[in-house]
Parts: C-alpha cells; structure tokens; sequence
C-alpha cells in the first residue's frame, strides 16, 4: 500500500508535463514503467522478439531481359540470407534502375527485380523493399538548384563536409568525388553532389508516379515498402523540411497500386536531434506510417560516439565501450508510443575495417552486447519491438566510402567472417516466439 499512495500525484504530474508538452515528457508514455513498479505486470510478459532482417544489396545487371536467369552470385546472397536464419531481406529498388531516363521505363530492370522478390519467397523469407533511393541523375533538374540557398556544393566543400562529420574514419583520408559521391542516398547532377536542396513540385508528381509503377507491377509480392532511406542524413539530397512531402508523394504512389501493404520510415539515429524529426515528420504524415525505425551504430557508423573515440585513439579504436549505448531505442519507444506506430531497428551492424584492432572479432563483440541490451531495453519497457535488422549480409567493395565496405558478415566472396555464428545464433534466437 506505501507505492500506492504516490500512484495518483505521480500521474497528475507527469499528464501536465504531457498536455503542456514539455520535453522530454511529451515522448513518454509512463504506462509500462508504472505497471512494473506497482506489480501490474512483470517485465518481459507480453514480449515477442522482433523479427530478424538482413540487408542485401541487389542490381539490375545491364542485358538482363525478362526470362533470363538471376545471376549466380544474386541467387548464392538469397540463399546465404536463409542460411543465416533471417525471415525478412530488405533491398532497394533502385529509381536509377527502373526509370534510367525520364519517363522511360525499364521493363527488363522491373521483371528482374520481380525474379529476386520471388526467388526470396520461394526460399520462405519475406521481402522489405526500400523505394525512393538510387535517384537517376536526370532527377536533378526537379530541384530549386538556381537559388542561392540550393546551390550544389563543390568537390571540395563536399570533401570538407565529409571530414567535418565522420573524421579519418570514415572518409579514409580519401578526397570525395562525384563518382564515389553516387550511392543510395546521394545525388550527383552535372558531375555535383545535390544535398539538402528543396524540390519542385513536380518531383513529388514524378516520385508519386515511379512508386506507382512499383506497386502496380510488384505489389502483389511486397507488404512491406520502407519509403526513402535516412531522410534526415545530413548529405541526402532533400531539404529536411521538404521529407514529409516526399514521403507522402511515395506513399501516394504505393496505394494507387497496391491495397494491402504496409509503410516503414527510418531515421539515421547518429545524429542530435534525430528524434525531434521522427516527432515532426509523424505529426506530418499521420497513418501514412505504420513502423517508426531507427538506423544505429554505436561504435562504428555514429558520430556522437566514434568521433569521441578517435579522439582517444586515432584512427584504429574498436568502439567498444559504446556497443551497449542504446539510449535511442527508449527514444524510439517513446515516439512509437506517443503516435501509436509500432517501431524497428531496421538497421545496426559493425563494420571490420581493416584499420581498425581486429575488426572481426570485435564484430562478434558488438552482436552480443548490442543485442543483449535491445532485448533488455524492450522487456523492461513491455514494447514489442518489430524488426531488428543487420547491415549487411555481404561485404559491399563499390561502397563510397572505406569504412563501409566491411559492414558485411560475410566477405565478398561470401565466406563467412568470424563473426557469423554469432549472428546466426542470435538470428534462430530471434525466430522463437517469445523471449
């Protein structure tokens, strides 16, 4: 009875906070916390395990036609996924791809990505697919790059940008140049680097109508479309406050070609603030979202920690002491809660660069006490977390940048790195019902 007495002021307390929305209270829902406290539940009741994902990185080969055999080494990545023990792979469908020049259409690049999304059902695992990324170059010209506030950034600016935020770690001490700079999230147009530039209007039309021809080819094999990639990274090509527009044109898109599906869209949580533009982008789009994901890397891929860990030990340190540091998974809850969405980890992982101190045996380091404090957090706070995902299955050698190369459980060549056994433990782990 002595817990009892503080139920009703703590309430009263933490509603006010909560209607006047006072940050951070307006991000919480105190509900499971209070129920463990008063021994309404116990922690971990109710719980299922997120399904497991793996990232794969898939390509319209140029002379693929309709008819033509996936190529081995696309085939050899499905089945090394199912080996792994994942349910889900998730994988682009890249706008360069299906729409190489504006307004034509690549019915031989639309049947090869319909060929991989079988063959991955075929092998009993699901498909996520990522659309809106892999912009055509041509898509340059539906953004405002005339005004002085939307200008491209020069080779060198953009070099400085990339030192500034991800250190010799990152950036391999390499310059950055328009070829390196063409990757999933990035727009080159006339040999320069589109970020954070505000579109036309007739881009959302245009991305409304690709998503369209996705959906109304495609669909009947997808459930899951994940809208854009990372749209609050500081290098995509689209302005932060123009995202909701751009997802929406995307989900516009979906729904005029398919009726039954759901949306996910991730932030890149390595960054201040991450959360403020989950909350924003949310009140924006409403049921427009079904799952709220997070990208997160402590100890690899995030600036608020590598930095401070290269600063100790350039340019080799393991990141150890961060591979626990989840605090924004709570953060994701939080928001998931306050707009009723479910939530994922859609991406983590740990790169083995080789500069860095053995980076495969700190891999299998990083994929236990990640892990381990994923499963932790989401019992304490009774959240059935949807997805985790792994980036990525293989290593990927035409990555932009050298730290991102070695994200992979498997080499190129897809013999598996020291590291897997650890994963695909965790992975079966994750296919029980229940924790």
């Amino acid at each position: 009875m002595s817990k009892l007495k503080y139920v009703a002021p703590v309430l009263v307390v933490i509603g006010l906070l909560i209607i006047f929305d006072i940050y951070p209270f307006s991000y919480i829902n105190p509900l499971p916390y209070l129920a463990r406290y008063f021994g309404f539940a116990k922690e971990g009741s109710n719980i299922s395990y997120p399904e497991p994902v793996v990232t794969v990185h898939f390509a319209y080969p140029p002379g693929w036609e309709e008819g033509d055999p996936l190529p081995e080494y696309h085939v050899r990545l499905i089945e090394k996924a199912q080996e792994l023990s994942a349910r889900y792979i998730r994988f682009d469908i890249w706008w360069s791809d299906i729409e190489p020049l504006n307004n034509t259409y690549n019915d031989d690049a639309i049947s090869y990505y319909r060929a991989v999304l079988e063959t991955i059902i075929s092998y009993n695992m699901s498909p996520i697919v990522i659309i809106g990324t892999g912009y055509p170059e041509w898509l340059g010209a539906y953004f405002k790059l005339e005004e002085e506030s939307n200008k491209t950034l020069s080779l060198d600016e953009i070099s400085k940008l990339f030192r500034k935020l991800f250190t010799e770690i990152v950036s391999g001490g390499t310059e950055a140049n328009a070829t390196e700079l063409r990757t999933g999230n990035q727009l080159v147009y006339n040999g320069l680097p589109v970020i954070q530039a505000k579109p036309r209007d007739s881009l959302y039309k245009k991305a409304e109508e690709y998503a369209y021809i996705i959906a109304e080819n495609l669909g009947n094999l997808i459930y899951y479309y994940q809208l854009g990639n990372e749209l609050n990274h500081p290098i995509t090509p689209i302005s932060r406050e123009t995202v909701p527009l751009y997802i929406e044109s995307l989900y516009n898109g979906v729904k005029k070609g398919d009726n039954n599906f759901e949306t996910i869209i991730n932030l890149y949580a390595g960054l201040f603030n991450w959360f403020l533009d989950a909350d924003s982008w949310l009140n924006s789009l409403g049921d427009k979202v079904d799952i709220i994901a997070i990208d997160y890397y402590p100890g690899t891929w995030s600036p608020l920690n590598v930095l401070v860990d290269i600063t100790k030990n350039p340019p080799t340190g393991s990141g150890e002491q961060y591979f626990d540091d989840w605090g924004p998974l709570d953060m994701l809850i939080n928001i998931a809660f306050k707009h009723n969405k479910k939530a994922a980890i859609i991406e983590t992982g740990y790169s083995t660069d080789p500069r860095s101190v053995d980076g495969e045996e700190y891999q299998g380091m990083f994929i236990n006490k990640a892990f381990n404090k994923i499963i932790e957090i989401i019992e304490k706070r009774g959240f059935n977390l949807t997805f985790l995902g792994w980036y990525e299955l293989a290593d990927n050698p035409l990555a932009s940048i050298e730290v991102e190369k070695h994200f992979g459980i498997l080499h190129n060549d897809l013999s598996p790195k020291k590291a897997y056994p650890t994963l695909q433990q965790w992975f079966n782990k994750l296919s029980q019902e229940k924790p």
